[in-house]
């Protein structure tokens, strides 16, 4: 992505220091994970995140015992019925 991309997108800011230009992030690196993962799973996934989340886990190489503890708590019911399918 182009430098113009990211001020246009506010994401980019800059500070002229002397002759030079101090580029410094505009949003936090949380923030822009939560937004790219917000358009991915809308351009991917139709918004749907449980079919992202289903079909992460279900192509994944995953053990039981990954997925149970890795499994964030907003997560964990799509987890349990992937994984009781997959270790069935």
């Amino acid at each position: 992505m182009c430098q113009h991309q990211y001020f246009k997108k506010k994401a980019l800011r800059f500070e002229r220091v002397g002759r030079s230009y101090l580029y410094y992030p505009a949003v936090s690196e949380k923030e822009c994970v939560k937004a790219e993962s917000k358009s991915f799973v809308n351009r991917v996934f139709g918004g749907a995140a449980k079919l992202m989340v289903t079909n992460f886990l279900e192509e994944g190489d995953w053990s039981e015992k990954e997925i149970e503890s890795e499994c964030p708590p907003s997560a964990c019911a799509v987890a349990d019925r992937v994984s009781q399918a997959a270790f069935a």
